[in-house]
């Protein structure tokens, strides 16, 4: 029998029969959209460690405390309320630090002190709150530069600390709501590279941030504009493809945004000791990125959906072209009007491209969209991903998997802060996890035809790791951080393969129209749980070490449930305008 004609409305077909679904095209997107992006939301495992500190005294005292002769340890019991243990875990609590014991009256001999105890403070002497600040000194295994300690957020302040990260978090899901309306209204390749000229502005801005306020306000910024890029690259490697390979292209890039970018800051960290320089390396790739990404293709899909189907016709010609210089078969190249005879689409007359005409078209349709006020189109945008029963539904449940998996996610990265080991080993532990995890991910949507199973999988394994790590840690706490270092990093490997392959599955959930607009959506609300879980992780220090964990285990099982409440599809044949998905809900109605 021979095969249906080739339609430039099933791009699907498109890519599989004649332009290709893998090819030199599709692989210099994954390398553009790789070398510009930067990996800042992990920058705070860095910048907000929390080293002991202590009270600091007169100058002239300071003087003497400081003099070398005396440990920090031995200098904080003398000038406060101070713990027998220099490891007590009322430290890592911020229990200590807070108060000095109040001077006596009397003149203070300095050389008495460090014989004398009671020559600095009387016995029983009432405390008081630091007058002249903080003295710091970093754990052994922390990052010695951060916040913390530049801007003192301890004691009252420390409430700061979880707070910035939770202003990013805010940042991103604003960033994830607008990418969802740029993407969609100005199409992926002007998102991605608006957002990415302003990812360099804010980026380097940061590092000479003079105070916490305009470090948190900028930090918010490089939030929104770092998301609004990452929700157009997710559906532009989602649309470049068909649904054998979208896991296959989307694997290199989160490689490289999870395992490459984090392990280059982890060894990047161990020799760069001030935070300021570090950010300025986390934050260069867009830099240059900026410059290349002017040569990235706009997405066909959505030419397509927008009705531009010329130019839609033009990127898959040079698609078929680039994809068509390596192959190995010698074969002669079609024209373009061989091409667009084999698309079976008939181009329109030339005199409506003529330059006049063009002109009047784009001003009438430009007239034309102004009917509506600015309100109501903010107000289409809002209700996109809820016009139909069964898109608002999914919608709704794909915003409560998110918030899950981020929470999760991310309170697990940031959870490496607290973890008593060496930073830097850990973070890199961190980062290789996510190479079992993008292969895992690539494994399984490339074999496995369902979508929703293997993410049940996944999710389960990784509840069960986090329950059991969590409660060996609550119950018995032991000496030893190994079995929660090692359930944390196992959940993560699996969370990050399920992290890639919801950003696969929930956009082929929605037609393309408004696949960017239901994404950002879906993804820029879920990012409540990632702001929450800065505060999870504060459970660690206000109740038990590995509660978080616990936590963040019982939301894990709940995501399976949430999935069950989703179609379970292939990623075939997936819808390219709302018309086709409202038209296929009637017929099944």
């Amino acid at each position: 029998s021979s095969k249906k004609p080739i339609s430039l409305l099933q791009l699907d077909d498109v890519y599989d029969r004649l332009v290709g679904s893998r090819g030199l095209w599709q692989v210099t997107i994954v390398i553009l959209v790789c070398i510009s992006m930067s990996s800042a939301i992990t920058f705070p495992v860095y910048a907000n460690a929390v080293p002991r500190f202590r009270c600091k005294m007169e100058p002239e005292l300071e003087a003497v405390l400081t003099g070398g002769t005396l440990s920090f340890h031995e200098a904080a019991a003398l000038v406060g309320p101070w713990p027998e243990d220099p490891n007590d875990e009322g430290l890592h609590q911020g229990l200590y630090g807070c108060k000095r014991y109040q001077l006596t009256d009397r003149p203070i001999n300095f050389k008495d002190i460090l014989q004398n105890r009671t020559a600095l403070v009387p016995e029983n002497s009432s405390t008081e709150a630091c007058p002249y600040g903080y003295v710091y000194d970093p754990w052994e295994h922390q990052y010695p530069s951060s916040i913390v300690a530049e801007w003192s957020l301890v004691c009252e302040e420390a409430w700061k600390v979880p707070f910035s990260s939770s202003v990013y978090m805010t940042g991103m899901l604003i960033g994830f709501m607008l990418g969802g309306v740029l993407g969609d209204h100005l199409g992926r390749k002007r998102a991605i590279y608006m957002a990415t000229f302003f990812e360099c502005g804010f980026g380097l801005s940061v590092s000479f941030s003079p105070n916490y306020v305009t470090y948190t306000v900028l930090r918010a910024l490089l939030a929104i504009s770092c998301t609004i890029k990452v929700t157009s690259i997710t559906v532009l490697l989602v649309e470049m493809t068909n649904a054998r390979y979208r896991s296959i292209f989307s694997a290199p890039w989160s490689i490289y945004f999870n395992f490459v970018c984090r392990a280059v800051h982890a060894l990047a960290a161990m020799y760069i000791h001030n935070w300021r320089y570090l950010h300025l390396l986390v934050v260069a790739p867009p830099c240059v990125g900026v410059f290349a990404l002017y040569f990235l293709p706009e997405s066909p899909r959505w030419l397509v959906s927008q009705n531009r189907f010329e130019e839609a016709v033009s990127t898959l010609y040079k698609a078929y072209k680039i994809n068509n210089l390596l192959c190995g078969k010698r074969r002669s190249i079609m024209t373009r009007s061989e091409f667009i005879k084999e698309l079976n689409y008939v181009p329109k007359p030339a005199c409506e491209k003529s330059s006049v005409l063009g002109i009047i078209q784009r001003c009438r349709r430009y007239v034309q969209n102004c009917d509506k006020t600015t309100c109501s189109k903010v107000w289409e945008t809002v209700k996109a991903p809820y016009q139909t029963a069964e898109i608002a539904k999914r919608s709704i449940v794909s915003t409560c998997i998110f918030s899950g998996q981020l929470c999760c996610f991310f309170g697990l990265l940031y959870y490496t802060r607290i973890i008593r080991g060496s930073i830097y080993f850990i973070s890199f532990i961190n980062a290789l996890t996510s190479l079992p995890g993008s292969l895992l991910s690539t494994v399984l949507y490339s074999c496995v035809r369902s979508r929703r199973r293997p993410l049940m999988v996944l999710y389960s394994m990784a509840g069960i790791t986090l329950l059991v790590g969590g409660l060996y840690t609550v119950i018995l706490n032991p000496a030893s951080e190994v079995a929660l270092v090692v359930c944390c990093n196992l959940a993560l490997s699996l969370l990050c393969a399920a992290f890639n392959m919801i950003f696969i599955y929930v956009p082929e959930l929605f037609p393309s129209a408004i696949r960017t607009e239901a994404l950002g959506n879906a993804s820029g609300l879920g990012r409540v749980g990632s702001i929450i879980s800065s505060f999870i992780n504060e459970l660690d220090s206000k109740f038990r070490h590995g509660l978080p964990v616990v936590v963040y285990a019982a939301v894990t099982l709940t995501v399976v449930v949430l999935l069950c409440c989703i179609p379970d599809i292939t990623g075939d044949n997936i819808k390219d305008k709302l018309e086709d998905e409202k038209s296929e809900a009637e017929v099944e109605a």
